[in-house]
């Protein structure tokens, strides 16, 4: 009887840590569209008021992912497209038409991933990768999470070729783009840490 109480107690405990664990990150998502969804709001008006294309693109860099954030899909899209679209555009302006190009593409490479098109998905990454080489992506480097996503389905040759093209826009990199090469080819997934978030989680902190 004590060893079956013992189990039950255990199995207890294991029960309320998975439901805590849910629960907070339930809370958390909750948490980043209210956020999302405030900045939309906040913004949304100067764009629509706003018609020089350089600060256009400042706005919808952030404003596509927010809209992504916020699971407003066909508005993230629309931003996303705009954004590539005015970045190939303003191609001598290297630091806007760099960041655009490259978020812009993001953007719409993880809606593409989310709809189950993965090779649409491939394209938009590889796209992303050809951005011209800003001040933001020589220092820090490019965002990871639709590669990330693209390892967990499998796709490790096309963020292989990401990586390589990420090489000749990221001058500080100290060594990782090989190693998450390395660790790409045999198997892995790599510790992206904060090139996870570089870019598309800017509107957190914009104003």
């Amino acid at each position: 009887m004590n060893n079956m109480l013992r189990k039950l107690r255990a199995s207890c405990l294991a029960l309320c840590f998975v439901l805590t664990l849910t629960l907070n990150a339930s809370a958390r998502q909750d948490g980043d569209i209210q956020a999302a969804e405030q900045y939309l709001a906040g913004h949304e008006l100067q764009l629509k008021e706003t018609t020089r294309p350089i600060q256009r693109i400042t706005l919808l860099r952030n404003l596509a992912p927010a809209a992504l954030a916020a699971g407003k899909v066909e508005k993230a899209r629309t931003y996303a497209q705009e954004l590539v679209s005015l970045g190939e555009a303003q191609s001598k302006y290297v630091d806007a038409s760099g960041q655009a190009v490259h978020i812009g593409n993001l953007v719409l490479g993880r809606i593409a991933l989310a709809a189950g098109k993965v090779g649409k998905a491939k394209e938009y990454l590889l796209a992303a990768g050809r951005a011209a080489a800003s001040s933001t992506l020589k220092s820090f480097g490019p965002n990871m999470l639709l590669a990330k996503e693209l390892i967990e389905k499998g796709e490790r040759d096309a963020v292989v070729e990401y990586l390589d093209l990420c090489a000749k826009f990221w001058e500080r990199d100290e060594g990782r783009l090989e190693q998450w090469k390395n660790i790409v080819r045999q198997g892995g997934v790599p510790n992206f840490g904060f090139n996870l978030t570089a870019g598309l989680s800017s509107w957190r902190y914009a104003k």
